[in-house]
C-alpha cells in the first residue's frame, strides 16, 4: 500500500481509528514520527473525561507538533488548502487533517489535497463558475460531510451544488439569501444533508421535497417562512428533524398548524419574529407543550405572547432560553419568576435592546447572561 491508499481507507471510515491505526503502523515502519503522533492523537481523543494520562498524552503531542506539524501540513499549503479560517493552517484531527479552505482558483487542487489528507470537511470561497464545474465532476466529493460554500463570487456554484456526488453530504452552508438557481440546483442534486440554511422560494420548495432533500434532515434554518412555504414543507415529513431555525417568518394560524407536528419534535426551536400573528401563538404553545423541547431562542415576541409562553406548559421542558431584540420588561421578570414550568431552566441569555430592563434580577438556579447590545 501506498500513502494515498491509506487517506482513502480514512475517508472511507473517518469516524473509525483502526485506519488511522493502520496507517500510524505504515509510518512507524518507515521510522516516521508521524506514527506516534497518530496513535497518540487517537488515544488521546477516547480518553474518558478525569484520565490520569490527559497531561501527559497532551505534553507528548504538543511536543511533536510543536517540532513536526508544519513540515506535514505544508504539502497541503503549498496546494493552497487553508484552516477554517481563511490565512490559518490546516489543523489535524486525531492526527490527520480532515478540514480545508480553498479559495478562488485553488478550489482544482482540491483532488490532489484530498489524495494527501482525508477530507471529510471542505469550504469553498469565491472560486468562480469555472473551478466550481470543475469541481463538480470530481469523484473525490462523495466523501464530503460538510460543504460549505461563501465569498463574493458564488455566482456560477450552481454546476456543484447539483453535482451527482454530493450523496454523503451531512451539513451544507450556502450564503445568506441563496438565490433561485441555486436552489434549483439543489432540487436536481444528489444532497440529502442533515442540517442546511435555506431562503424562502415555493416552486423550488416543492421541488426540493418531491425528490427528498429533506429526508434525513435534523437541523433547518429557514429564512421567510410563509403560510404556502409551511404548507409545502409540511409534505417533506423530515423524521429526524430536532432543530428548526425560522428567520422572519410570515406564520399565521394556518401556517403554523402546517408545521405543528414538526414543533412537537423538536429539541431547540429559533424563533425571531418581528410580532407574530395572534392566531399563530396558541398553535405554537399547543405544539410546543405537547414535545420536549430544552432550547429556545426567541426574538421579537411582543410582551404578552412572550408571557403566555414562559407561563405555559410549552416551557415546562427548556433547560436553555435566549432573549433576542427583546425589550425585557418587569413582565417578562414577573412571568420568568412567577411561572411554575421552570423547574428544568438552567440558563438564560438576555441580549437586550432599548428599553426598559429590570436591575438585581434572578432566577434561582439559573445562570444569567444579560449582554446588552447598546453599549
Amino acid at each position: 500500500m501506498v500513502w494515498a491508499d491509506h487517506v482513502r481507507n480514512i475517508r472511507v471510515d473517518p469516524d473509525s481509528d483502526g485506519p488511522r491505526l493502520v496507517a500510524a503502523d505504515w509510518l512507524l515502519d518507515q521510522a516516521d514520527v508521524r506514527g506516534e503522533y497518530i496513535v497518540v492523537a487517537c488515544r488521546l481523543a477516547r480518553l474518558p473525561p478525569g484520565s490520569p494520562e490527559f497531561d501527559e498524552l497532551v505534553g507528548r503531542l504538543n511536543e511533536l507538533a510543536v517540532m513536526h506539524q508544519h513540515a506535514w501540513v505544508q504539502p497541503i499549503v503549498e496546494l493552497g488548502g487553508q484552516g477554517y479560517r481563511q490565512g490559518d493552517a490546516p489543523e489535524l484531527t486525531r492526527g490527520f487533517v480532515e478540514s480545508v479552505t480553498l479559495v478562488g482558483r485553488h478550489a482544482a487542487s482540491f483532488a490532489a489535497i484530498c489524495e494527501l489528507e482525508p477530507i471529510i470537511d471542505v469550504t469553498f470561497v469565491s472560486c468562480g463558475a469555472s473551478n466550481y464545474e470543475k469541481v463538480a465532476a470530481m469523484p473525490e466529493l462523495s466523501f464530503i460531510r460538510d460543504l460549505t460554500l461563501r465569498g463574493s463570487h458564488i455566482v456560477g456554484c450552481e454546476a456543484l451544488i447539483a453535482s451527482p456526488h454530493l450523496s454523503s453530504v451531512r451539513h451544507l452552508s450556502l450564503p445568506r439569501g441563496n438565490d433561485p438557481a441555486q436552489l434549483a440546483a439543489l432540487a436536481s442534486g444528489t444532497a440529502r444533508p442533515r442540517e442546511a440554511s435555506l431562503h424562502e422560494d415555493i416552486p423550488i420548495l416543492m421541488r426540493l421535497v418531491a425528490n427528498g432533500f429533506f429526508a434525513r434532515m435534523m437541523r433547518l434554518d429557514l429564512r421567510g417562512l410563509t403560510d404556502d412555504g409551511a404548507v409545502a414543507l409540511a409534505e417533506a415529513a423530515m423524521p429526524d428533524l430536532r432543530w428548526l431555525d425560522l428567520d422572519g417568518p410570515e406564520l399565521t394560524e394556518r401556517g403554523m398548524t402546517a408545521i405543528a407536528p414538526y414543533l412537537r419534535r423538536l429539541d431547540r426551536l429559533h424563533y425571531t419574529a418581528i410580532a407574530p400573528a395572534p392566531g399563530a401563538v396558541p398553535v405554537l404553545l399547543d405544539a410546543l407543550a405537547a414535545g420536549n423541547l430544552r432550547s429556545l431562542v426567541l426574538g421579537g415576541f411582543v410582551c404578552d405572547p412572550l408571557a403566555a409562553l414562559i407561563e405555559s406548559p410549552a416551557f415546562a421542558n427548556v433547560e436553555s432560553l435566549q432573549l433576542m431584540w427583546q425589550v425585557f420588561t418587569p413582565r417578562i421578570a414577573e412571568a420568568l419568576q412567577a411561572t411554575r414550568y421552570r423547574d428544568k431552566l438552567r440558563s438564560l441569555r438576555i441580549r437586550i435592546g432599548d428599553g426598559e430592563t429590570p436591575t438585581g434580577f434572578t432566577l434561582s438556579g439559573v445562570v444569567i447572561d444579560d449582554h446588552d447590545e447598546r453599549t
